[in-house]
């Protein structure tokens, strides 16, 4: 991978982390508010319960991205960015334009998918 194409991945993979960063805290902040407010009547209060799963379901899946946006840039610090997790192999340059965070390259990924489970 050439140098240019690196900063250019890392500049995107920071760019990333501080996004997901901002609507974590401003679902945090939601989730407070949310979660001082008065229920009603049991139709209000089921809505509100399903409103608070989604939204800290939410905040799982932008804490996972942004574990994972942390290691790719953990990885461009060690040298190690843009090698396949499995096979060892360089990840496709195109991948990682798409997802910086790519840990397996497209051959892994597929055959990691298609086992059954």
């Amino acid at each position: 991978m050439r140098k240019k194409e690196l900063e250019s991945l890392r500049k995107k993979l920071v760019e990333q982390k501080e996004d997901i960063k901002k609507i974590v805290q401003v679902n945090c902040k939601g989730e407070k508010e949310f979660l001082s407010g008065e229920v009603g009547d049991i139709a209000d209060a089921a809505f509100d319960s399903v409103e608070r799963e989604l939204l800290f379901e939410l905040n799982d899946n932008e804490r996972r991205i942004l574990g994972n946006v942390e290691d790719a840039l953990l990885k461009i610090e060690k040298g190690t960015y843009g090698s396949c997790e499995k096979c060892g192999k360089e990840i496709e340059i195109e991948r990682l334009k798409v997802m910086p965070f790519a840990k397996f390259c497209i051959n892994c990924k597929s055959q990691m998918e298609s086992r059954p489970k």
